[in-house]
């Protein structure tokens, strides 16, 4: 026979919510592996002779771990992100943030002088600016040889 000195009552909302929360969890923390190429999301457009890259903002990022790098024309930005701070992971009610290692790689729309690229990190905004290479082409004449 049940004891009814002690009922333990079921809520089926609260489970759904906490796995609908910890299913959400875990694809957010995926999709880095799965799409790694994707965050951090970026603006490029063009102001004169310079091609301008901008990132959002790049909340929790460590310090000294953000590295810019071109190479043939591709842009390459790499980094982690950390938590604010250290809260028990059965601390939280909800937590969309992702954090930890991140790179992204996009080939630039426009030939750049990369030796020349300048960056600066502003409330958390990656800007890079990156002067275009100039048109290279050149007319040739020819002269003629007498025979």
């Amino acid at each position: 026979m049940m004891s009814d000195s002690n009922p333990t009552k079921f809520d089926p909302l609260k489970s759904f919510n906490t796995l609908r929360d910890n299913l959400s969890r875990t694809i957010q923390q995926g999709i880095r592996q799965v799409l790694p190429n994707t965050y951090p999301a970026l603006d490029i457009y063009q102001i004169d002779d310079n091609l301008i890259i901008q990132t959002e903002a790049l909340i929790g990022l460590a310090p000294n771990t953000l590295e810019v790098s071109i190479e043939e024309n591709t842009l390459m930005i790499k980094g982690e992100t950390i938590p604010s701070a250290d809260i028990p992971e059965t601390a939280y009610l909800l937590r969309e943030r992702v954090f930890g290692a991140f790179g992204r790689s996009i080939s630039l729309p426009k030939p750049v002088i990369a030796i020349n690229a300048k960056s600066t990190l502003k409330n958390g905004i990656l800007t890079i600016t990156i002067p275009l290479l100039k048109d290279q082409s050149h007319i040739v004449n020819i002269t003629p040889i007498q025979e």
